[in-house]
């Protein structure tokens, strides 16, 4: 994900911007994904780790998808624009 990051940015002023809200997310997802599941666990038992999964799994492949729609240039490459 961090080698992505330079062609999800738009200039080069917004790599490390794009590389904080990565790891700011991942590391959120490490905080509240145990614990999300554990409460989900204990409520109605292990069947239902799995909505859990695919509860975080549909909006993560939607924002991958619309990433991948975007019109992303490597940091360094011209649009063709002069």
């Amino acid at each position: 994900m961090l080698a992505t990051t330079p062609a999800a940015a738009r200039s080069a002023a917004m790599v490390p911007v794009m590389m904080g809200l990565l790891m700011t997310g991942s590391n959120f997802g490490q905080v509240t994904g145990p614990i999300a599941v554990g409460m989900v666990v204990s409520a109605w038992g292990w069947g239902a780790a799995s909505v859990m999964v695919v509860a975080a799994a549909i909006p993560a492949g939607l924002a991958a998808w619309m990433l991948a729609r975007g019109d992303h240039n490597r940091v360094g490459e011209t649009s063709g624009q002069a």
